[in-house]
């Protein structure tokens, strides 16, 4: 006999909704009644907006809480980049698009999370024990407090950079 399911493959069969949603649950976390009805709004149907609070105010902090390290990296490299270009273009399209990156996010920040969430949970179905399988899950989600503080520390040591590097390249007169 072999290990092929009804629908042809080795892979396993589709979770049921009620499964899916248990182990998204169980990556969260913290914060579940939350995303919950976000996440079954993005299963059931193609809408990718909302918005998130946290993620308008605080960005990279919330991606590093929610375990999303390589985005919270591309978002800060991005906006930092954006940032230094002010010294080579002062109007137009550059500081307008810093502005889009930080109105757009949150609007799609709950999806980025939804799907990020999925591909961990995905990730553990090859493992046959239930409570491995949980644990994996578990230990893939949650949150990171400090990740939010090496966040907090890095963008003000980078912060302070720039504000040195600026104020260092003033010219200051006396008065004579």
């Amino acid at each position: 006999m072999s290990n092929e399911n009804y629908y042809g493959s080795n892979a396993p069969a589709p979770k049921s909704k009620v499964k899916e949603m248990e182990d998204l649950e169980l990556f969260v976390g913290k914060n579940t009644q939350y995303y919950e009805p976000r996440f079954e709004k993005y299963r059931d149907t193609d809408s990718k907006v909302g918005w998130n609070w946290v993620a308008f105010f605080f960005p990279v902090m919330w991606l590093c809480y929610r375990k999303m390290y390589a985005y919270a990296i591309g978002y800060f490299v991005l906006i930092n980049a954006i940032s230094q270009s002010y010294h080579f273009i002062e109007n137009g399209v550059i500081p307008n698009f810093r502005l889009v990156i930080w109105l757009v996010f949150p609007l799609f920040a709950n999806y980025i999370y939804y799907r990020f969430a999925k591909k961990r949970v995905e990730a553990c179905d090859g493992i046959i024990n239930e409570e491995e399988r949980k644990e994996k899950i578990s230990a893939l989600g949650g949150t990171n407090g400090w990740a939010v503080v090496i966040a907090i520390v890095l963008s003000c040591a980078v912060a302070g950079t720039e504000a040195y590097i600026k104020l260092g390249s003033m010219n200051y007169a006396l008065p004579l």
